[in-house]
């Protein structure tokens, strides 16, 4: 999240003042997001935090497609497969020991 929030600012052009409002406006909620996923200390916060993360590499994605920047794109969509994966039943042995396959239940 921090990383797709710096991106934004950095491809900002700061000299116009719409597009430092609308870029200030989107960064205080994704920073929000990620000083909340930062301190998340038990298993609910974790388990309700990662849906988001997930949406918001999904976006920055999309929006690094549309910005023909396919190196980080790429990389986004690996994290988001990555925390998908989250979510699989292993270990094969004690898929139930897994509390965000559980969670599904």
């Amino acid at each position: 999240l921090l990383l797709g929030v710096g991106q934004e600012a950095a491809g900002t052009s700061w000299q116009r003042s719409s597009a430092a409002l609308a870029t200030s406006m989107a960064s205080v909620p994704l920073l929000m997001v990620a000083l909340g996923l930062l301190c998340s200390t038990s298993e609910t916060e974790i388990l309700s935090s990662i849906p988001a993360v997930m949406l918001q590499l999904l976006s920055f994605g999309v929006s690094c497609v549309i910005r023909e920047d396919f190196l980080t794109a790429s990389a986004l969509v690996l994290l988001f497969l990555v925390h998908a994966a989250l979510y699989l039943p292993l270990p094969s042995n004690d898929p139930e020991s897994n509390p965000f396959y559980n969670s599904f239940k």
